[in-house]
């Protein structure tokens, strides 16, 4: 729960000339805020009630107000329609601003409603992934459900079988499929799990000429960064993306460390970039360790041995020559963005193929796999799964959202 009067405020629409546009608050006494800075009755806004007002420099406008429970904060909320016009809009939430309001932070309108149950995980990452890539995926629920009922189905025609002998509940299992859509609807949950997280930076970093440009471009699967021996070729910080399975990275190439001058102040200005959630690839071609300032930046921390085709030495080596590790990165970089509801998801698929192993010559082994398996699906319904990876998908939404 928020803290009382802890009122935030944010322009909902996008910046710029429009016929309209909308400015949204939420948090205990928003409403008495905006009747305030108006010039309203006490009480006009209390509820879900609307009313005409004007704000200094803001026009004429319509307020919205939702009491606690009834909005999509689940908190009181007023909404602000009033004209488009840049500067009207800013007089406005200027005006909030200095009344009490705070400024909101990205997606914390969400956040809030995720906080107060008005939104599950599952939605928060369908949000996100509708923001990132423009599309949105099957509800995860829905996922969720159907599987519940095929496993139900198999769970029952076993226990048939176990319990009274019953062959024909056993044939059943076999003719009907049941453990193929289990699996199917397993399959399709996890590449939907896999499919709403939130994209994954991955900086590509080390010492100058360690071959960060070379393997960025071999991931890439194109020439996008400069290749050249002269050291601070790298400044601009190219980017591209990659898409590993169901998993969507966009790679950036780095200037080395080690640079003077500019470059140095290319990198600095990188380092200001790169967050807790990035993942960081150090390549080093005499094995060193990353710096201590950049294992500080991120725990998504990979260490690898660049130009593997020049030299032994141990780790994980990579060469963009030979092509040597380049699988291996591709996998370390998948598991290390998976977060517990994607491995629940897993958990899951594992369990219903290893029970269909079991069916035929042990089905009391497969109906226990499968109970394992409807367990956790009742937890990956009922629970939520990893704050971190909530935080990670709404940190993508707009202040507004």
């Amino acid at each position: 729960m928020t803290a009382a009067n802890d009122v935030i405020a944010a322009i909902a629409t996008p910046h710029g000339l429009s016929a309209l546009a909308v400015i949204r608050l939420s948090g205990q006494g928003c409403s008495s805020l905006v009747e305030c800075a108006a010039g309203l009755t006490r009480g006009r806004l209390k509820g879900m009630r609307r009313a005409r007002l004007s704000f200094p420099n803001g026009g004429d406008m319509v307020a919205l107000g939702w009491p606690p429970g009834k909005s999509y904060t689940g908190e009181e909320m007023v909404e602000l329609i009033c004209h488009g016009i840049p500067e009207r809009v800013s007089a406005v939430y200027t005006v909030l601003i200095d009344a009490g309001a705070r400024p909101a932070l990205p997606g914390e309108f969400t956040s809030r409603a995720w906080k107060n149950g008005k939104l599950s995980d599952h939605e928060i990452f369908a949000l996100a992934a509708a923001v990132e890539t423009g599309t949105e995926t099957e509800p995860i629920p829905s996922g969720l459900i159907r599987l519940q009922t095929e496993i139900g189905s198999a769970l029952e025609a076993l226990e048939g079988e176990i319990e009274f002998q019953d062959e024909a509940c056993l044939s059943s299992v076999e003719n009907d499929d049941v453990f193929l859509r289990c699996m199917r609807e397993a399959d399709m949950l996890v590449k939907n799990m896999h499919r709403i997280q939130r994209t994954e930076s991955v900086y590509i970093s080390g010492p100058v000429n360690a071959g960060k440009s070379t393997l960025f471009n071999t991931l890439g699967g194109k020439s996008i960064a400069l290749v050249h021996p002269e050291p601070g070729t790298t400044r601009d910080g190219a980017r591209t993306e990659l898409r590993i399975g169901e998993r969507r990275f966009i790679l950036i190439d780095t200037p080395g460390f080690g640079g003077e001058g500019i470059d140095r102040d290319a990198l600095e200005t990188v380092m200001e970039m790169i967050t807790e959630h990035d993942t960081i690839v150090w390549l080093s071609p005499d094995g060193k360790d990353a710096p201590a300032l950049l294992r500080g930046k991120s725990k998504r921390l990979i260490q690898a041995v660049s130009k593997s085709d020049t030299h032994q030495i141990s780790g994980l080596r990579l060469s963009s020559v030979t092509g040597e590790g380049i699988a291996a990165l591709k996998e370390k970089l998948f598991l290390r963005s998976i977060v517990p509801i994607e491995e629940k998801a897993m958990q899951i698929a594992a369990l219903i193929r290893e029970a269909n192993r079991h069916v035929i010559e042990e089905p009391a082994i497969a109906a226990s796999l499968l109970g394992e398996a409807e367990a956790a699906v009742e937890e990956l319904t009922g629970c939520r799964h990893g704050l971190h990876a909530v935080e990670r998908a709404l940190s993508v939404l707009c202040v507004g959202k």
